[in-house]
């Protein structure tokens, strides 16, 4: 394979990566055939490529490759955070009860009032922690 085909592999691969979300196996696979182009241009004779030196070449890839990773590790990093809206984020929360009948009341979660189902010794006034979500009715358990 030539050196300007595994350049424009590479090319295409990382704008590829763009489009299609392959969580940075297309500019892997483009960063290993730009890195092929450069030791085939480096077994080579030339010391140029396209008006450009072989260093300059590598300086590119070199670039290209920090960028890439820099990109992937704060997406990376978003991706290990926890999750903050949705039901999800309600699980494990400690909020207030507004009142509460037998075993079940109203609690108020950031400003919202939400059916509650628990165990009979919650009053109201009580902070109870999220267990549950099912069907617009949390379960929720008093707090020692």
């Amino acid at each position: 394979m030539s050196v300007e085909a595994l350049f424009i592999t590479a090319l295409v691969l990382i704008l590829i990566e763009i489009f299609v979300p392959s969580a940075g196996l297309l500019t892997l696979g483009g960063f290993v055939a730009f890195c092929a182009g450069v030791i085939l241009l480096l077994m080579s004779d030339t010391t140029h490529f396209y008006g450009l030196s072989v260093e300059i070449v590598i300086a590119i890839g070199v670039l290209i490759f920090i960028t890439f990773a820099a990109f992937g590790y704060y997406v990376l990093k978003i991706y290990g955070r926890k999750t903050t809206t949705g039901i999800e984020a309600m699980i494990g929360q400690e909020v207030m009860v507004i009142a509460w009948t037998g075993n079940k009341g109203r609690i108020e979660f950031e400003g919202e009032a939400w059916r509650a189902v628990g165990d009979g010794d919650i009053q109201s006034g009580d902070v109870v922690r999220i267990l549950d979500y099912d069907n617009m009715t949390l379960t929720v358990k008093k707090e020692n």
